[in-house]
């Protein structure tokens, strides 16, 4: 344990999994039993603050942000995709809801995931008037997710298998934004009909004003939203205990810990891991998705850059989440077997 400890100091650049914490001894079988011990007692909390192996390495040395990379360092920036609008067709809107539409597309017959971040930047001279959630929002989610990207590709992340590849960004034109509006439309002819509904309401909502959110409207050709191209991954589910085995289940948390690390070595701290941003392949294998959140140490406002301390927290989070889907398919596992 001693070497363990002295190993996470040098997080992210050391590897806790390679020598450290064999697979077998990531969820040991006594740890589910001292956990079902110390409900019954009351005191569950203890157990996991004891049990964590990463959880008990979080010091508070060495706190503040990591340091920006030198122009030396600096990742290549993600490619800008050029295309005619008839090359890429809309096939299916794939997340019915959320703050950033996903869509199927196909382009040279191959499938892809398109990320749409709506473009919501507001001028300086009516910051003042619009409500401060809506200021910017989206644009700030693209570039996290962007920068993270680069960051990934630098340093072979995306090769590795841990976060799907992404192939590059553009500017949605006119064209592009009508074939999303057909797609999330409700049985509506005009392909308009949700852009046109969505100015109504912040007419009704704002009166007189109005015109200064019909100016950033998403039909607007100064401020078209923006995209991000990635690896399409047929049948990925979101992770979830159901129908997985103890085994398996095992075998998921390893990989998805394993990917993390690789992750946090990129100067990445994903900032939002929970069981949607996790998706499971047909073959077992893992993918950390949705980086909109994400601080990169290669932004140029120390509020975004990641820190040691959050990085082995992310790590500890993670540990907690599948002990507990852990605990849950054996207590599931020992009421099945027949007495």
């Amino acid at each position: 344990m001693e070497s363990l400890i002295e190993n996470l100091k040098q997080y992210p650049y050391c590897d806790p999994f390679s020598t450290h914490i064999p697979s077998t001894k990531l969820f040991p079988t006594e740890a589910l039993v001292l956990e079902s011990a110390a409900l019954k007692q009351g005191r569950s909390k203890p157990v996991l603050q004891t049990l964590n192996p990463f959880l008990a390495h979080v010091f508070k040395r060495g706190e503040g942000a990591l340091a920006p990379l030198d122009d030396s360092e600096q990742p290549r920036p993600l490619p800008e995709i050029s295309f005619e609008d008839s090359q890429m067709s809309f096939i299916e809107k794939i997340y019915p809801s959320g703050r950033t539409a996903a869509y199927l597309v196909e382009l040279g017959s191959t499938c892809y995931f398109l990320k749409v971040f709506r473009d919501r930047d507001m001028d300086e001279e009516i910051e003042a008037e619009v409500d401060e959630a809506d200021q910017g929002w989206s644009m700030l989610r693209f570039r996290r997710e962007k920068a993270t990207y680069e960051a990934l590709l630098h340093s072979g992340a995306c090769d590795r298998g841990v976060v799907p590849k992404c192939h590059g960004w553009f500017t949605l034109t006119r064209e592009h934004v009508l074939e999303c509006g057909r797609l999330t439309q409700d049985n509506h002819e005009d392909p308009e009909y949700e852009i046109k509904e969505a100015n109504s309401r912040l007419m009704e909502e704002h009166g007189t004003n109005a015109w200064q959110y019909l100016r950033h409207s998403i039909l607007d050709d100064r401020r078209r939203p923006k995209g991000l191209l990635l690896e399409y991954l047929p049948h990925a589910k979101m992770l979830s205990g159901k129908n997985l085995s103890v085994a398996q289940l095992e075998d998921i948390a390893k990989k998805a810990l394993v990917g993390l690390h690789v992750i946090h070595k990129s100067h990445v701290r994903h900032a939002d891991v929970r069981p949607q941003n996790l998706i499971v392949l047909q073959d077992g294998s893992i993918r950390w998705i949705d980086f909109d959140q994400a601080k990169c140490r290669t932004e140029k406002f120390w509020k975004y850059r990641p820190t040691q301390v959050g990085m082995l927290g992310e790590l500890a989070n993670v540990w907690n989440l599948f002990f507990v889907l852990l605990k849950d398919k054996t207590r599931t596992a020992k009421k099945s077997r027949p007495t």
